[in-house]
């Protein structure tokens, strides 16, 4: 009977694991795989997101700028996406809505690097006051790396007009350009900037964090979505906010380095898994995140007047009719 009894309290605690699966939530997320989208790989890692009843999907794309899109398209419930033009002028049409932060390009932390190329630096671009004249790589027009380059060039006083941007469409399209020569400079990721570096192909002019600070991504989603999945997005958020602050007090708490290195070998694997990289490579590249996640309207209000003196946003377009507040996340005005 004992044994009748142990295997019934065995099947039933199967059936009941099974009923969670089953009860779990399908929440699809765009995303760019990328380091800066660490948060996320941990809280996946430590079911942060599961103890809210989600299961999370994630569809990776090769630029940020695709993320606005299968959001507007309904294709993901919740993007997280660099800030560009096709994000603005979305938004400004009423299809997207920002609900949280992501990264942030912040003094002293390295999420982007500014990099000139070495045959071009031994030829004479050894400044940014150089800028003018010189071929750019960005993923496309309108991206964060093309607001970094332009925010670069007004910063050094070059006339944007005679730089040439040459849109690759990917990451790893541009990082190959950089290596063949064919751009004069790149902004990059850290961990492949800094690969350039070593290999002797580029050299290294600053970190975006320091020469270009920005609000550089934020969480979406579409009205519709807002409407209809209001308690998914609740939700996620809530795993999310959870995933941030571990984040935070794991790599950028500096006041207990000690205690939070015990914890960050085991997260560096599990970003390292997530981004196809080693953990070594990861530990120098851990970009700057808000505690709580803070959206930073006054910053992104900067970006859009931006896009707008080149002709790429509305200029009706207004960065408040953008955030929905109403989801309790801090703003910075």
């Amino acid at each position: 009977m004992l044994i009748f009894a142990a295997l019934v309290g065995v099947a039933a605690e199967v059936d009941t694991s099974q009923v969670a699966a089953q009860e779990l939530v399908k929440a699809r997320i765009g995303l760019v795989r990328l380091p800066s989208n660490a948060p996320l790989y941990i809280g996946l890692e430590r079911g942060f997101f599961r103890n809210e009843g989600l299961d999370i999907q994630l569809n990776f794309f090769d630029a940020a700028s695709a993320v606005p899109v299968v959001v507007v398209s309904g294709d993901v419930d919740i993007g997280l996406g660099g800030l560009t033009a096709a994000f603005y002028n979305l938004a400004a049409k009423g299809g997207l809505k920002i609900i949280s932060s992501t990264v942030r390009e912040k003094a002293g932390y390295r999420l982007d690097a500014f990099l000139i190329t070495t045959k071009a630096y031994n030829e004479g671009f050894q400044s940014w006051k150089d800028l003018a004249g010189k071929r750019v790589a960005i993923t496309t027009v309108g991206s964060s790396y093309h607001l970094k380059f332009v925010t670069l060039a007004k910063k050094n006083g070059v006339d944007i007009a005679k730089v040439t941007f040459v849109p690759l469409q990917s990451l790893q399209n541009q990082a190959a350009a950089f290596a063949g020569n064919q751009v004069d400079a790149a902004s990059l990721p850290a961990l492949v900037a800094e690969n350039f570096v070593k290999s002797g192909q580029g050299r290294l002019m600053g970190w975006a964090g320091d020469e270009t600070p920005s609000q550089n991504g934020v969480v979406v989603a579409s009205p519709a979505t807002i409407e209809k999945r209001r308690v998914l997005i609740e939700k996620f958020l809530r795993a999310y906010n959870q995933s941030v602050a571990l984040y935070y007090d794991s790599f950028l708490d500096r006041a207990d380095e000690r205690s939070a290195s015990l914890a960050q070998q085991q997260m560096l694997e599990t970003i390292a898994r997530y981004v196809q990289s080693t953990p070594e490579n990861l530990k120098s590249a851990m970009p700057y995140y808000d505690r709580q996640p803070e959206v930073d309207v006054a910053d992104m209000s900067r970006q859009l007047a931006i896009w707008q003196e080149l002709g790429m946003a509305p200029k009706s377009a207004d960065i408040k009719t953008m955030v929905d507040l109403s989801f309790n996340h801090g703003t910075s005005e």
